[in-house]
């Protein structure tokens, strides 16, 4: 099923919907709290999808989920940013994306060893 939803408009939405009222939180909730606040919403979306019953409630909790990370990598690199000065910055942003990637590709090779 598609939307026809083009990137420009997807990106631009997810930034301000998701990134931009989860940024301002962060700041105004402090890290820890908005942080741990957004993995247990992220966490109850991601289990909920276990009760999909059709594409409608598919579409719905995509998007919640959506909403529910949006700002969790943008506010990580803020709280990062906090702990360490600007010219160490790098090697964290780094162990992050990196992380990511790792994740990433074990779920490619999980998936292709699958494959018969």
């Amino acid at each position: 099923m598609s939307l026809s939803l083009h990137c420009t408009f997807y990106c631009c939405c997810h930034t301000l919907t998701g990134q931009i009222p989860s940024n301002l939180l962060l700041m105004r909730l402090g890290g820890p709290v908005w942080l741990a606040a957004i993995t247990v919403a992220w966490g109850a979306v991601a289990s909920a999808f276990a009760l999909v019953k059709g594409p409608v409630s598919f579409m719905l909790l995509r998007l919640l989920l959506g909403l529910a990370e949006s700002g969790s990598l943008p506010g990580t690199w803020y709280y990062i940013s906090l702990f360490y000065p600007p010219h160490r910055t790098t090697v964290p942003y780094s162990l992050i994306e990196t992380g990511i990637t790792v994740s990433q590709v074990g779920l490619r090779v999980g998936q292709l060893l699958s494959l018969s």
